[in-house]
């Protein structure tokens, strides 16, 4: 799994971008793990972003309160 995601960070992100410095490399990386994370689609969530899938297990637990 961790090797997936290196591989993913390096093609999508470092590969991509030659950077003048530290300061600027880790802004780099900051943008595209807020992308990674937030916005876009996982296929180990049914291919929902983080926060759609978020967003849907909040709404199964408060019906599941609901129901109680």
């Amino acid at each position: 799994m961790i090797e997936t995601f290196n591989a993913k960070v390096r093609a999508e992100c470092l590969d991509q971008h030659w950077f003048e410095s530290l300061e600027e490399d880790k802004e780099q990386l900051e943008e595209w793990r807020k992308e990674y994370n937030r916005e876009r689609p996982h296929s180990s969530l049914n291919n929902l972003t983080p926060d759609e899938y978020l967003a849907r297990w909040r709404a199964e637990k408060q019906l599941e309160k609901a129901g109680n």
